[in-house]
């Protein structure tokens, strides 16, 4: 018997006379039945059992997942997402487990995974996956996805090459940024795309495998990626770009002697580079080398000591910084002008003069370049002589004194100056009488003013009321008939006392000599 309520009852649809019954109607519903068994001659005896309670829930339906994907060896799929059930024991009764397949034909439930939706989870092999939902007593499996996995791209890194460096300096272009990738599907596409900052990057126009950048002012990062199937790969490479080296300026303009080393050479402070840097001078001759070489000595420091130099040079420092010395600067040069040191100088031999002879040639020399100069050493004499042209090598001297008299040639040429050398010219210190004493004994006789004969000369004898009584020219003392002996103009005889003698020097017999003139006077006693 079957009700719908438990308390009107009606036969059972079907066979519904033997011991069991096989319920044919699944309607969803809920439907009681119990069994009444009849005995003896027309079911004199009856027993009726107690009823059970069938439960019929509708198939489950609504469960599809979606979709087939295809993705990169590695990945993780997207989230499999899976439409809510219908039917069944209803809302909150659903029970899923999803399950998977290496092969699409043998499933295998998955450990733990028994949500609505599966999250995707990185995989090396392509897969399936189904669900099923149980609801009470109803089951529904889903349609099958298949997830495909294209090979994972190797060697997907781009580079330089070998000999090229990622340091650059502004203004200049770093070398050729390439690579070439292996895996995927075999065929690759490409798009680059640069920064200044590694995070807002700007597609590029390029989409070979390769890429020439320009030139850079300032660090910048490139950026590959690369695309085959559902994979895509990204490469990034840093291009270093430092600022131009400044204040590379070495001081300053010199002028030395040969005998002398040259000031050290100094530069303002640098900035700019990596800020760290290294340092080359050279140097350029003005015969030799022609061309700019390596300096001499230690010349790899911020500051450089040029050596002793017999030829003006020209002096340059250049600065590198960065990676492979990618920044260069070269400074001005600044010129050492050499002066060379005069050599061989001689200011002539020491000589003794003639007699009265004031003035001579002074006959300096000397090799090489250079300005020679006379003066007069004042503690040899109390003369002031006169140079003709003291700058001059060979120069004419007047008013020179008795005694020594000793000369300084300087030479120099430019910053060279010589040591002085000297000359002494020395006049014959003579003795002028001052008596004379005409009386016949053979002393005295006359005015013997000794040396007289090398000059030209002229004698004038005054008393000392400023008559003259003697003039003669070109007197010497070796003349002695024509020498003074007392007497007046008209050949008589002065008066014994104190007479004052004038003597000029008109220059000297040899012709060699400089002319020159010198007054000498001084008194004589007269006695008899």
């Amino acid at each position: 018997m079957s009700s719908s309520d438990n308390a009107t009852w009606s036969p059972a649809t079907g066979t519904n006379s033997a011991s069991g019954y096989d319920v044919q109607d699944d309607t969803p519903g809920t439907t009681y039945y119990r069994r009444t068994v009849y005995s003896g001659p027309v079911n004199t005896c009856q027993s009726v059992s107690n009823s059970v309670v069938l439960v019929s829930h509708p198939v489950i339906t609504n469960n599809v997942i979606a979709a087939d994907q295809t993705i990169c060896e590695g990945t993780a799929p997207a989230t499999i997402d899976g439409t809510i059930p219908a039917n069944g024991a209803g809302s909150g009764t659903y029970v899923y487990q999803w399950m998977s397949s290496s092969n699409g034909t043998t499933f295998n439930n998955m450990t733990g995974s028994v949500a609505e939706d599966l999250p995707g989870t990185p995989l090396t092999a392509g897969i399936w996956y189904r669900r099923v939902v149980t609801s009470s007593a109803c089951t529904s499996t889903s349609n099958n996805v298949h997830i495909t996995l294209d090979p994972r791209i190797t060697g997907f890194d781009v580079s330089l090459p070998a000999q090229a460096h990622d340091t650059i300096c502004s203004g200049s272009a770093p070398a050729l940024l390439a690579g070439t990738p292996s895996g995927g599907l075999g065929t690759f596409a490409y798009a680059w795309a640069s920064s200044e900052d590694n995070s807002n990057y700007t597609p590029l126009s390029a989409t070979g495998p390769s890429y020439q950048p320009g030139t850079l002012t300032t660090t910048t990062w490139f950026r590959r990626t690369v695309t085959s199937g559902a994979c895509s790969e990204s490469s990034v490479f840093k291009i270093t770009v430092l600022p131009h080296i400044t204040g590379n300026t070495i001081m300053a303009d010199q002028t030395v002697c040969n005998t002398q080393a040259a000031a050290l050479l100094t530069g303002n402070t640098l900035s700019g580079g990596d800020g760290k840097y290294r340092y080359l001078w050279e140097r350029k001759g003005g015969t030799t080398p022609p061309d700019w070489v390596t300096a001499s000595g230690p010349s790899n420091g911020a500051t450089y000591q040029p050596p002793l130099m017999d030829e003006t040079t020209q002096f340059r420092r250049i600065v590198y910084s960065g990676e492979n010395n990618c920044c260069t600067s070269v400074s001005d040069p600044v010129t050492v002008t050499v002066d060379i040191m005069p050599l061989n100088i001689s200011a002539g031999e020491d000589r003794t003069l003639l007699p009265y002879q004031f003035a001579a040639i002074l006959e300096g020399s000397f090799d090489g370049e250079g300005t020679g100069l006379w003066s007069f050493d004042f503690s040899s004499s109390d003369a002031e002589p006169v140079f003709a042209t003291p700058e001059d090598k060979t120069t004419e001297v007047r008013k020179l004194g008795f005694g020594a008299n000793t000369f300084i040639f300087s030479v120099s040429n430019g910053q060279c100056v010589a040591p002085e050398v000297t000359v002494t010219l020395t006049v014959p210190e003579l003795t002028i009488p001052q008596g004379v004493t005409p009386n016949g004994d053979n002393i005295n006789e006359y005015f013997n003013v000794e040396g007289l004969e090398f000059t030209h000369n002229e004698l004038v004898i005054i008393n000392t009321a400023g008559a003259v009584v003697y003039r003669a020219t070109d007197y010497r003392s070796d003349d002695e008939t024509g020498a003074w002996k007392g007497l007046d103009l008209n050949g008589n005889e002065v008066p014994d006392g104190t007479y004052y003698y004038l003597l000029t020097i008109k220059g000297a017999q040899d012709l060699d000599v400089p002319s020159y003139t010198t007054h000498i006077s001084g008194f004589l006693i007269l006695r008899r």
